[in-house]
Order: structure tokens, then C-alpha cells, then sequence
């Protein structure tokens, strides 16, 4: 069995960082990286959602993951996405991660078509049995037009090379289910995906993946900290905190709800006013205005 201590904690849904002409800022993205591991995060999930996977080029996608994996050069665990609607370029993206040297890779539903839960197992078991790096699958329902059942998630923790799910579907109830049917589980871990939950989460001792944690890293890390040594006014207060940093995710005109590329640049302007880069996206964003980072600012001070 795989020893998954190094991958549990807290870890970043790391943005990725851009020229105006669209191309990775490599020596961003690396400094983005020592931030994140001073800031005592546990890994780094690039390429995510946040990171704008769905919206580089490949070519982007692979200097993106070079950059992060020789950054952390060891310090934390890496995972990258390799999501596709096609299992074949799947198949393709994982052999291509791996060769890039990176710990894990992360897997969603495919795309566009909606499939049945036996379809999405076929799909995710026959991507796991060809992976030569571990998997963990990603619950995205907001995004994507099938969701993984809990029912599912618990038969594909059983597969030796699933190693985890990281679950965006921000349903407390599900991740109160979820936490306790896994909670006896060494060989599968639990990630959250939503900020709100953050302190149940905690309280329920499972892992986070979270945006936010790029722009206030050790705020999730005492949180996680104050839920093990069973402070939970530390961690409602945290919770708090993390409510009013929440805001960023509405600064630039409805968030992701409306426009994912605002919802990136928001969490990038963020990044930026920390000194590490410009909030440049993927493709069809725009920087933000003065008035907007002047909100960031403000979200920034209120929360610190």
C-alpha cells in the first residue's frame, strides 16, 4: 500500500501565471511555488480549475507542470490535471505528466456528454489501470454535466492506483457522508474543494485543495492545525476569515458563476498585489480595473 502521509494537509489550486501574449511566466510560477511551500502548504495541484487547464494549449499545459515540478524540486507533491473527453488523449495527457515528473494526476469526468455512473467508472478505472504515476478523481458538478455518486467514490477508493478525490460539489451533507465512510481508509484520501465548508472539513479531519490557499496559505494550515488540537472557536474564527477572503471571488463582475477568466484574474490580481505576477488569463479575460484592485486591496487588509 502507498504511504499517502506527504499527501495529506492542505494544498493549492494554483494559478497559472501569464504574459499578455498568453505564454507561462516561468520564473513566476516558480517563485508562486516558494510561496506556497514558506506559506506551509502540503502540494501543489497545478493546472486545476484555477489554474485554467481547460483553456491553455498543450504545449502551455507541459511548461507549466516543468516549471512547477522543478520548483518544488521534491519539497511537496505535485499533481497536474489530464482531463479530456477522450479517453485516448487522456491516456495521452497522464504518460506526458508523468514523463514531466509529476507525483500525481488528477482526473474529471469527461466533458460535454453526460454518462452513466458504470460509464464513468469504466472511464476512470481503465485511466487508473494504465496510470504509471496514482490518480485521484475530481468531482466538478458545477462545470460538468456528470457528477461522480458517493456510492461510486467509495467503490473506485478500493482501485490500488485511486488514490484520492477532491470534491468541488460544495454539498455539506455529501461531505459529512463522504468524510465517514472514508474515514477508516489509509489508501484513499478526502479533499474538499470548497472554501465555505473549509472549517467543517476541518472539524471532520479532511484534506483541502483550495484557491484561496494560494493567496493566504497559512490561514488554511492553522485552521487544519486548530481542528487537530480540537480548537473549534479557532477554527470558526478562521472560518470568518476565510468568508470575508471569499470576497475576491466576487470583485470582477459575478465571479465564476458569470465569467470563469474574472473569477482567475481576481484570484491572480490577488497574487499580484503579493508581488508575484500580473493577473493576465488564459484567453477572453481582461485586467483587472483600478477600482477592482483597490477592492482587492481592501479584501486583502481585512482579512490579514
Amino acid at each position: 500500500m502507498m504511504d499517502l502521509e506527504r499527501y495529506k494537509g492542505v494544498f493549492a489550486a494554483a494559478p497559472t501565471p501569464f504574459f499578455a501574449d498568453g505564454t507561462v511566466d516561468v520564473e513566476t510560477a516558480g517563485e508562486m511555488v516558494d510561496f506556497y511551500v514558506e506559506g506551509g502548504l502540503s502540494g501543489i495541484f497545478a493546472l486545476s480549475s484555477t489554474g485554467e487547464y481547460f483553456a491553455m494549449p498543450q504545449a502551455e499545459r507541459e511548461r507549466m507542470a516543468e516549471a512547477v515540478v522543478c520548483a518544488a524540486a521534491g519539497r511537496v507533491p505535485v499533481m497536474t490535471m489530464v482531463s479530456d473527453a477522450c479517453l485516448s488523449v487522456v491516456e495521452s495527457n497522464i504518460q506526458i505528466m508523468a514523463e514531466r515528473g509529476v507525483d500525481a494526476v488528477v482526473l474529471t469526468a469527461p466533458y460535454y456528454y453526460k454518462y452513466s455512473q458504470q460509464e464513468l467508472e469504466r472511464f476512470f478505472v481503465r485511466a487508473a489501470d494504465m496510470s504509471p504515476v496514482p490518480l485521484l478523481v475530481y468531482n466538478q458538478p458545477t462545470r460538468l454535466p456528470s457528477g461522480l455518486s458517493e456510492e461510486l467514490v467509495v467503490q473506485l477508493a478500493d482501485h490500488p492506483n485511486i488514490i484520492g478525490l477532491k470534491d468541488t460539489s460544495n454539498d455539506a451533507a455529501r461531505l459529512g457522508r463522504l468524510a465517514a465512510a472514508l474515514a477508516k481508509r489509509e489508501d484513499f484520501l478526502y479533499y474538499a474543494g470548497s472554501e465555505s465548508l473549509a472549517a467543517y472539513a476541518a472539524l471532520l479531519k479532511v484534506n483541502y485543495v483550495y484557491a484561496l490557499a494560494c493567496v493566504e496559505p497559512q490561514l488554511f494550515v492553522r485552521m487544519q492545525a486548530m481542528a487537530r488540537s480540537g480548537d473549534v472557536a479557532g477554527v470558526l474564527e478562521a472560518q470568518g476569515r476565510v468568508e470575508r477572503l471569499c470576497e475576491l471571488f466576487r470583485v470582477m463582475g459575478g465571479g465564476s458563476a458569470e465569467s470563469f477568466s474574472n473569477f482567475a484574474a481576481a484570484i491572480k490580481a490577488a497574487m499580484e498585489v503579493k508581488g508575484l505576477g500580473r493577473a493576465y488569463t488564459a484567453q477572453m479575460g481582461r485586467l483587472p480595473s483600478e477600482e477592482e484592485y483597490r477592492k482587492v486591496h481592501m479584501i486583502l487588509e481585512r482579512t490579514t
